[in-house]
């Protein structure tokens, strides 16, 4: 969804010597920008960008049917993230759990195993430890998170609508967006209270227009080319070969969105051979 644009001072300044042996003074400049951030949710001020598809993954555990079939109440995932550990994010975790705890759902807490344990007695209505969001989160009715970046795409490709609390600054931009495209809500984390994170989830839950947005960031993210297909143009490109670009640049942004297909800081960057990038 957009790394903060601080990374690159960031890079310059720890690779400084390196770049500096190479006549360099800054992060060189990306012949070419791929972007998984769906075209309708690309900030205004986004340079240039080839698109494709976010494909969500997971670590490879056997899988369980509880998984992929839901019961009478709707089923709530919570997140804080993969690398989440006792003792890095663990209180966003657990102080979200705490304050959606008593909603009357089924709810699931993502974490790995370890720290799954550190989260004391759970109610009767939850589960904890290694929940894959790829094959769970197409039967969640909502996502509750901290605004991670694949949490939020996870959800997106999913089609499951969010209500984000974004603790980290340089998050608060596309959860900002993905608020005002209707498919997520957001909750200032200066006002994460129990009530205000409960009345969020009420919210989603209970008006269909957050879940006909999320379907549609959905569709929209699978009109987008697969990365074996871009491998595959990638690896042509850089042979030299005047192989065509995919069709596929950027999908047209739902009608009602307010945000069209604007260009965006990108989740991911690669530096290509000289020269312009075949239309």
């Amino acid at each position: 969804m957009g790394e903060p644009r601080t990374i690159d001072l960031a890079a310059a300044a720890e690779l400084g010597p390196e770049l500096e042996s190479l006549g360099l003074y800054e992060m060189p400049t990306a012949d070419l920008f791929i972007d998984t951030c769906p075209p309708s949710l690309r900030p205004d001020d986004a340079p240039p960008a080839q698109m494709m598809r976010y494909v969500p993954y997971t670590g490879q555990k056997p899988l369980e049917p509880w998984m992929f079939a839901k019961g009478d109440r709707p089923r709530v995932l919570v997140s804080a993230g993969s690398r989440v550990t006792k003792d890095s994010d663990f209180e966003i975790l657990s102080g979200l759990v705490e304050k959606v705890a008593a909603l009357d759902v089924e709810l699931l807490v993502a974490a790995p195993e370890a720290v799954a344990a550190e989260l004391g007695p759970l109610p009767d209505n939850a589960r904890a430890g290694w929940i894959p969001l790829d094959a769970v989160a197409r039967t969640c009715d909502l996502t509750i998170s901290h605004a991670g970046g694949n949490t939020v795409l996870g959800s997106m490709a999913a089609g499951v609508p969010q209500v984000l609390i974004p603790y980290l600054p340089y998050v608060v931009g596309y959860t900002e967006r993905l608020s005002a495209y209707g498919a997520a809500k957001m909750v200032d984390p200066a006002q994460d209270s129990p009530e205000n994170i409960a009345e969020a989830c009420r919210e989603v839950l209970e008006d269909d227009s957050y879940r006909e947005r999320a379907r549609a960031v959905s569709a929209e993210m699978a009109l987008l080319p697969l990365r074996r297909r871009w491998w595959t143009w990638w690896r042509a490109w850089w042979r030299g070969r005047p192989d065509p670009a995919p069709a596929t640049r950027a999908a047209p942004a739902p009608a009602g969105s307010p945000h069209g297909p604007g260009r965006s800081r990108g989740a991911f960057r690669r530096r290509a051979r000289g020269g312009a990038l075949p239309r």
